[in-house]
């Protein structure tokens, strides 16, 4: 009967690590997949942004952003400064 109850345990325990395992990597290729969709979307982004492309910057932002201007205020969508100036290739903030 010990035997029986060692065993169930260590059935147990091999399932949970099992499915632990598995639960981390379906994480593991969402989190790859989101990650992938938020770099693609800076690429347009600054693609867009780097043209004037005020249509792209409009497709890309969802309907509830917010942003942050340089002073510090917020801003959303509708919101957000219409124009977009070429940067330099060697600019940054």
């Amino acid at each position: 009967m010990e035997d029986f109850i060692r065993h169930q345990r260590v059935l147990l325990a091999a399932i949970t690590l099992f499915l632990a395992i598995l639960a981390g990597k379906a994480q593991d290729a969402e989190q790859f997949k989101a990650e992938r969709y938020i770099q693609q979307n800076e690429a347009q982004w600054a693609e867009a942004a780097s043209k004037g492309d005020t249509a792209a910057v409009e497709r890309i932002l969802a309907d509830d952003f917010v942003g942050v201007a340089p002073n510090g205020s917020f801003y959303d969508k509708a919101q957000r400064p219409q124009h977009h100036h070429r940067l330099e290739p060697r600019q940054q903030y």
